[in-house]
């Protein structure tokens, strides 16, 4: 069925890739490219819908990656590659997706950066970290008052992305105590606690 209009495309798509990315349920996953590419073929600039794609592709060259299919990585990297891309060029035209868009595409380098070739994983966490601050730009005027779950993913993305690259400790170290002073009941600060 189609989109209905009162949704976001996050949530239209989320918990499909999420049961990708989670539990590698590929059906759910599958469902929730062929939203994107139903989306996309009727708006094919939508940022927010080319980073869950882009997202979806990333998680598809991991797969690759690691079942040693190296042709198959490089072609899903690129694929991704190309819809963030496409995405990023969009979000002059819709500056409303800006904060989705970051938010998709940090969130998802922070997950897979790990597990693309050594090669390329300082790519990713850089990818990682500058969406993330570019999201943390975007929601600055309201940062203060979004749920503690929208800023525990932010300044932990922007933490865990300093610290894998190998940015002075003063930097990371300071972003988990702000962490744990913006959200002090939360399992964000608990966690923070025991990484400082």
């Amino acid at each position: 069925e189609p989109k209905p209009a009162s949704l976001t495309v996050s949530t239209w798509v989320r918990e499909d890739l999420f049961a990708g990315f989670m539990v590698n349920d590929m059906e759910r996953f599958q469902n929730g490219m062929n939203k994107l590419d139903e989306i996309i073929a009727a708006a094919p600039e939508t940022p927010d819908a080319l980073a869950w794609r882009a997202g979806g592709k990333l998680y598809l060259a991991v797969r690759a990656h690691e079942a040693g299919d190296v042709e198959k990585f490089k072609q899903m990297y690129a694929e991704a590659r190309k819809d963030f891309d496409r995405g990023a060029a969009g979000l002059a035209a819709t500056p409303q997706a800006r904060g989705a868009f970051h938010a998709v595409r940090g969130g998802t380098f922070t997950l897979f950066a790990d597990r693309v070739p050594e090669a390329l994983r300082r790519e990713a966490w850089m990818e990682a970290r500058d969406n993330y601050q570019a999201l943390r730009d975007v929601q600055k005027p309201f940062f203060d008052k979004l749920p503690s779950h929208m800023r525990g993913e932010v300044l932990s993305g922007l933490a865990q992305a300093s610290q894998r690259l190998a940015e002075p400790q003063e930097r990371w170290s300071a972003l988990v105590n702000e962490m744990i002073a913006a959200l002090p009941d939360s399992p964000y600060a608990a966690r923070g606690k025991r990484w400082i």
